[in-house]
């Protein structure tokens, strides 16, 4: 990875042998934010200041990726303009990596690993696209996904310690023949 003066924050390049590629810090940027503009339409028809319903009105996502290297992780105008020139089929379907969501009831869903991994398909394709030769280091931080997880995760706190009640179906699990012998006055638990 590059390093950085402290007092001048210049980047010094790595010294890379052949077959080495520079390492390039990739950490996530998200933020979910409040706006109250339920109210913006009844201001604009009247000449008096609307009465605000009390709360945080609507929820803002924002999820992005940050380049060490470029600033936010997008194609550059330059990059665009090449892309542009390519066949159809060889286009990013997307450029940016950051990406908006407005969840809650009846707006989009609230963010999730689901849509964190097809954000992360886009991202990777638009850092290999804008920094050839270079592998990424991505860096997330508590993502409002973090608790995402796969449908038959064997999970504690979806765990039943009571019979009669709702089950997760979980796959099977198979302890491979190589597991060592039980011990002794212990049931075998091979296959």
């Amino acid at each position: 990875m590059s390093t950085y003066d402290d007092k001048t924050m210049q980047p010094t390049p790595p010294s890379l042998k052949d077959g080495e590629k520079e390492h390039v810090l990739c950490p996530q940027d998200e933020c979910l934010a409040s706006t109250n503009d339920a109210p913006r339409q009844r201001w604009m028809k009247s000449t008096k200041q609307p009465i605000r319903k009390k709360g945080n009105g609507h929820r803002v996502h924002i999820c992005g990726w940050i380049s060490k290297k470029t600033g936010h992780l997008r194609l550059s105008n330059k990059q665009l303009a090449a892309e542009a020139l390519q066949p159809e089929d060889q286009r990013l379907p997307v450029t940016d990596s950051c990406k908006i969501i407005y969840p809650g009831k009846g707006f989009d869903d609230w963010w999730d690993l689901k849509q964190l991994m097809d954000q992360m398909v886009h991202t990777i394709n638009i850092f290999e696209r804008s920094h050839p030769d270079q592998i990424s280091i991505f860096l997330f931080n508590c993502s409002l996904a973090h608790e995402g997880l796969a449908h038959d995760t064997l999970n504690v706190n979806n765990m039943n310690t009571n019979p009669g009640s709702a089950q997760r179906h979980l796959q099977d699990t198979i302890i491979p023949l190589n597991n060592p012998p039980p011990k002794p006055r212990h049931p075998d638990m091979h296959g």
